[in-house]
């Protein structure tokens, strides 16, 4: 790529800041007006309340705490009824839905938990209309910044193709992925459930004070500040992450593989101003924006032009206009495909990638950093998931650290390992789990047999010392009832519960465990690990994870073995 392809690169990229800049502060604009909106109507709330309970603009704890009459709790009654469809309509379990449900089911309420209930609904009205304005943003900077994205690939390449509009159940899970722990809606909501509690605190302080209505409606409208600074910068560094998101799509169906990190506004992201990274490594926070609040970075593609040979399009004229390229490569495409008897051709070659992106956020709520190579097998990954969340539930840690997939041509024959509560585990396993079956218990006294024979036929040509000690090894490993305890079409959750299985044994400290030692010493002296696995044989460490997967599968094992295991488990929750 020489010097003017570069720079257009790196136009092109500031321009489309600049463009995500002025959504985000359109977003945020109307924000600040229903923060506003709402400030103006919890003082109005509290004008009210004080104008019919206060005596010389003061309330004291014993005045407001007095309850609601017949009458006005009947009336207070059926307006909160209202409240409540509308949350539930929201399908929200806030901590705000949760005080309203449990004041309506009360049988008798104070004028101060009138007033909350008051505040409470105006806070979830805030939350529901902030969240529709922000995730009608989210959805436009992840559509447009593919599309950008996109033209721009296509037009400093020369190169153009039809392209699709993001699928809209990838721009669902891409939406939903908690991408810095907490996914935004319920960052959100969150947010408004902490006004909610400091508003409450502040009523009280002020009614135990017997404060003034302007003192307390002041205490309220700084309350409201706070909440409008976390929303400004929930929604500049969500915005800036699920931009980049948008660019990331668009670089995998145009088979880029690596981006240059673009940014340089403070300390942090100059060191990583100009450096390359795969798209496969790309993690938002580490090597991609946002890497910090209210980030303002970028990438652009950083790979070289003729990778364009390799595509099949038409020759694109040089300085065209978005409109008309999008008109034409996307509008009209769509049109096409949408009609009867047209087939969709526009799949993509780099269809891995998005099944790996996938794959990672199938894992992604297990564990603060996932990694996923090479092809994937979703239904696996699904499994994989599936068993994660339930061993995961009763384990003494909620997350891990990490899940790796590795790729199994590096370490063959290894379907996983676990260190610290880092999780690894082989592309083989994960898109083949049914070898291992075959391999470690299907076929593992006939391979035996069948290495044997061979020499036990050199045995009898008189063969040396070391062809004795092979054999005599294979004797010894036919006694084992398989190589590892595996069941089938439970592979890999049987994998999973092995390695959590160590890594509960080290958090909890049984791995130098007396006991442990003494049952693994009685199971290899008895020959009761015979019945166990090969794998149970190497330490006891491995004897009570192999153990632990018989006992999650209600195989039977001895007795003082089992109880163990147990114990062990017991450690778990």
């Amino acid at each position: 790529m020489n010097q003017r392809q570069r720079n257009a690169w790196i136009e092109a990229a500031k321009e489309q800041v600049l463009r995500n800049a002025e959504a985000s502060d359109g977003c945020e604009a109307d924000l600040m007006e229903l923060y506003d909106e709402c400030a103006n109507g919890l003082e109005n709330e509290i004008r009210a309340f004080y104008s019919r309970y206060a005596r010389d603009k003061q309330l004291t704890e014993a005045q407001a705490s007095k309850l609601l009459t017949g009458k006005e709790y009947s009336t207070w009654k059926k307006s909160l009824e209202g409240y409540l469809e509308e949350l539930e309509g929201q399908g929200k379990d806030s901590r705000l839905a949760l005080e309203l449900n449990t004041l309506s089911a009360k049988s008798q309420v104070s004028r101060k938990e009138q007033l909350l209930a008051n505040i409470y609904h105006n806070m979830a009205r805030l939350a529901g209309r902030s969240e529709t304005g922000l995730t009608g943003l989210l959805e436009g900077l992840v559509q447009t910044n593919y599309e950008r994205k996109m033209f721009d690939i296509q037009s400093i390449g020369g190169v153009a193709w039809d392209v699709s509009k993001v699928d809209e159940r990838l721009l669902k899970q891409i939406l939903s992925y908690p991408w810095s722990g907490k996914q935004y809606s319920k960052a959100l909501w969150d947010n408004t459930d902490q006004l909610a509690a400091l508003t409450r605190r502040e009523l009280t302080l002020g009614f135990m004070s017997g404060a003034s209505v302007d003192k307390i409606a002041k205490e309220i409208d700084d309350v409201m500040g706070k909440g409008r600074y976390a929303a400004q910068r929930l929604v500049r560094t969500e915005a800036i992450y699920f931009a980049n998101q948008g660019q990331l799509l668009a670089y995998q169906d145009a088979g880029v593989t690596k981006y240059r990190f673009l940014g340089g506004g403070c300390e942090i992201c100059q060191r990583l101003n100009g450096q390359v990274f795969e798209l496969s490594d790309a993690r938002a926070g580490e090597n991609l924006p946002p890497i910090h609040p209210n980030c303002k970075c970028t990438t652009v593609a950083a790979y070289d032009i003729p990778v364009f040979k390799q595509r099949q399009g038409n020759p694109l004229k040089s300085n065209p206009k978005f409109e008309e390229w999008k008109k034409k490569h996307m509008e009209e495409a769509d049109k096409a495909e949408s009609e009867p008897g047209q087939e969709n051709a526009k799949k993509g070659i780099f269809a891995n990638l998005k099944d790996r992106r996938e794959a990672t956020g199938l894992l992604q709520p297990y564990a603060s950093k996932v990694k996923v190579t090479g092809e994937v097998n979703q239904a696996n990954y699904k499994k994989a998931a599936a068993e994660l969340e339930r061993q995961l539930a009763k384990a003494p840690f909620q997350k891990l650290d990490e899940i790796t997939i590795f790729d199994s041509r590096d370490a063959p024959g290894k379907m996983g390992s676990a260190v610290g509560k880092r999780l690894r585990m082989g592309t083989a396993l994960m898109n083949a789990p049914e070898q291992y079956y075959e391999g470690s218990v299907l076929n593992w006294t006939k391979r035996i047999e069948t290495s044997m024979g061979k020499l036990r036929a050199r045995l009898n040509e008189g063969a040396s010392e070391a062809v004795r000690e092979a054999y005599g090894r294979q004797m010894e490993l036919k006694r084992y009832s398989r190589g590892n305890v595996l069941y089938k079409g439970r592979e890999i959750a049987c994998v999973i519960q092995h390695e959590m299985m160590h890594m509960i044994v080290n958090e909890t400290g049984m791995r130098d465990d007396r006991k442990l030692k003494e049952c693994y010493n009685r199971a290899m002296k008895s020959g009761d690990v015979y019945g166990i696995s090969y794998r149970a044989s190497e330490n006891e460490r491995e004897f009570i994870c192999e153990a632990a997967v018989m006992y999650e599968n209600g195989e039977p094992m001895p007795e003082y073995i089992k109880r163990l295991v147990k114990e062990c488990k017991s450690h778990e929750a």
